[in-house]
């Protein structure tokens, strides 16, 4: 890798929809060209990806400066251009890679055997790290498993050796203090070192300044993407509906996004113990993201999944909305009151219009912009050398 190069690759997935946005993010404004180029790695895959909105709107443009380049394996040529990968890669100051998975293992592995550790990096997203230390959790819970079971563990987690392999082989990481430097070093023996901020991502959705609210009822999402069961999501429904209407006298409206129940259906089907049922209104998921959006924006409220959705939680404080937690300590809410410095709205507390609320919500977006600011100036420090 030639040192006198100043130049950044990033290398991500060939479906992936938040890099562009992770880059415009960063960018100080619409024309300051930025010294990175991107790098999409692995053949095309048959699958869809499991990124919610690929595919639903347009991919955003890469902001000035920035260069798109594939390659299909190690042994691929990089297109557009005719050099094989290794020569090509030589060219860059730094190499960073989005993510940590098996389809990019093999080139992760293959980047610690050939450059300096100070010149590699991980961005993370908190989905490898939740995969690593489940596997690690496991692991530890049964030290004399056997060979089958190992692999049904690491199937299950998507970590197969190669995985833990890049993850004990890569130093440095860009990813919140709180909770992943402590799941990231579960079972490792190498040493980290943490550029602790969670990648900004800032979504400048068009159209929502002009977004109402209800003033009669308090409408919350419950859950910015549908990863908790039916079940445990209909419980959160009627502890929502109940603590609200017993503390505040508050009518209570519930949204969400999921596909495993009707557009309209009630959580009591019919009604728990004679009390009235509760309403949901569940979008299908995915949903075209302006339309998302709009129906987060027009929330009083937004109930924080365990984990995930970390940049819907962040719009949603630049929206104005409470953020409640139903259950403690996990991940989302340890990063959103530990490294943010979010402050968190008890369900007794939820109040469409109070001096409270307005000045808990005010407080919300000052920390939030405080955090996002040293967000891209770490960002930048790293990946953007003048």
């Amino acid at each position: 890798m030639s040192s006198s190069s100043r130049r950044t690759l990033i290398v991500t997935d060939r479906a992936d929809f938040f890099m562009p946005k992770l880059l415009a993010s960063v960018a100080l404004d619409g024309w300051e060209p930025l010294p990175i180029d991107v790098l999409r790695y692995g053949a095309p895959r048959a699958e869809s990806s499991p990124q919610a909105f690929t595919d639903q709107v347009a991919m955003q443009p890469w902001p000035p400066g920035v260069q798109e380049f594939s390659a299909d394996g190690l042994d691929s040529k990089v297109v557009p251009g005719d050099s094989g990968l290794d020569a090509w890669l030589d060219g860059y100051g730094q190499i960073a890679v989005y993510s940590v998975n098996p389809w990019n293992a093999d080139l992760i592995n293959h980047l610690v055997a050939r450059y300096p550790q100070e010149q590699l990096s991980v961005i993370c997203s908190d989905d490898e790290i939740e995969r690593h230390w489940n596997y690690q959790r496991h692991a530890a819970q049964e030290p004399q498993r056997s060979a089958e079971r190992d692999a049904e563990l690491r199937a299950a987690f998507l970590y197969p050796p190669a995985v833990e392999q890049a993850f004990e082989g890569m130093r440095r990481w860009f990813i919140g203090r709180t909770p992943w430097e402590a799941m990231l070093r579960s079972g490792r023996r190498a040493p980290i070192e943490l550029i602790p901020h969670v990648p900004p991502i800032l979504n400048r959705m068009p159209g929502l300044h002009g977004v109402a609210r209800s003033a009669q009822v308090y409408r919350v999402v419950l859950f910015p993407k549908p990863s908790v069961g039916r079940e445990h999501f209909l419980q959160a429904a009627r502890r929502i509906a109940q603590t609200v209407a017993r503390e505040r006298g508050l009518p209570v409206e519930i949204v969400s996004f999921r596909n495993d129940m009707p557009t309209l259906s009630s959580a009591d089907e019919g009604g728990a113990d004679g009390a009235a049922p509760v309403w949901l209104r569940c979008h299908p998921y995915p949903i075209d993201e302006a339309q998302y959006h709009r129906i987060v924006a027009a929330a009083h409220g937004l109930v924080l999944v365990p984990r995930g959705g970390l940049s819907t939680i962040r719009d949603a404080v630049r929206y104005g909305l409470d953020l409640v937690s139903l259950y403690p300590n996990t991940p989302n809410e340890l990063a959103v009151t530990a490294d943010m410095g979010l402050a968190l709205t008890p369900l007794e507390a939820l109040c469409i219009a109070s001096p409270e609320a307005s000045q808990r919500r005010s407080a919300n977006r000052a920390a939030l912009a405080r955090y996002e600011f040293a967000a891209v100036a770490a960002f930048r420090h790293a990946y953007c050398p003048a």
